[in-house]
């Protein structure tokens, strides 16, 4: 019974540690790679799952 319980605390830590939901500020937005543009500060990664408030505007800018 020990080790199901064990199994299931690895399997809920390994799926949310492989991706988050990420928001952002509510306040407007910002640009994609600065941390104030997200709450927690936090800029997303490949595989978060990203959340743009109504009324945000995220810039994202590529090198081409």
């Amino acid at each position: 019974m020990k080790l199901k319980g064990i199994l299931f605390l690895f399997l809920v830590l390994t799926f949310a540690i492989k991706s988050a939901t990420i928001t952002s500020n509510g306040t407007g937005g910002g640009n994609w790679n600065v941390t104030t543009t997200w709450v927690g500060n936090i800029v997303p990664v490949a595989g978060d799952n990203v959340i743009i408030a109504v009324g945000d505007l995220v810039t994202v800018t590529t090198n081409t």
